[in-house]
C-alpha cells in the first residue's frame, strides 16, 4: 500500500520542498483524528503533490514521552496513517507515500512539560522532488 524507502548503488540527493508541519492541533493526547485546521494545512498542499506525481512524500508521526515505546511506535505510526489515508482520500498516489512512526524519538521539545508534549505529538509531511 505504501511505498518503502529502499538503498541503491548511487545515492540519491532529494530536493526538500518546505515540509508541512502538523503540530498538536490535530493531536490530542492518546489521538490520531485530525482536525479542521491540520486538515487545511494539507489541503494547501494536495495541488502541489498532485501537479508532481514523481515526487516522493514522507509523512512523519511522533509522539510525547508518555507511555512505552511500543505502545507510542504503534500511536505514531497511527498519526501518520491517519495523515496519510487522507491524502490519498484527496487523490494523492499511495505510490508516492511513504510513513514513518517514531514513537517519542526526535523530540522538538522538552517531554516535562505539558507544553512541550504538546508539541512533540506532531506529523510531519515532507515533499521531496
Amino acid at each position: 500500500m505504501y511505498q518503502l524507502l529502499l538503498s541503491t548503488s548511487k545515492p540519491i540527493r532529494p530536493t526538500v520542498v518546505k515540509p508541512v508541519i502538523l503540530t498538536t492541533v490535530g493531536f490530542k493526547f492518546n489521538a490520531s483524528k485530525l482536525s479542521q485546521p491540520d486538515i487545511s494545512k494539507l489541503n494547501k498542499v494536495i495541488d502541489s503533490i498532485k501537479k508532481n506525481p514523481s515526487d516522493s512524500v514522507v509523512v512523519n508521526g511522533y509522539c510525547s514521552k508518555l507511555g512505552s515505546y511500543s505502545y507510542n511506535q504503534s500511536l505514531s505510526n497511527t498519526r501518520a496513517e491517519s495523515v496519510s489515508h487522507y491524502l490519498e482520500n484527496k487523490g494523492i498516489l499511495s505510490k508516492q507515500l511513504t510513513i514513518i512512526g517514531h514513537s517519542y524519538n526526535d523530540p522538538i521539545a522538552k517531554n516535562t512539560t505539558p507544553n512541550g508534549r504538546l508539541l512533540n505529538q506532531r506529523v510531519t509531511v515532507v515533499i521531496f522532488k
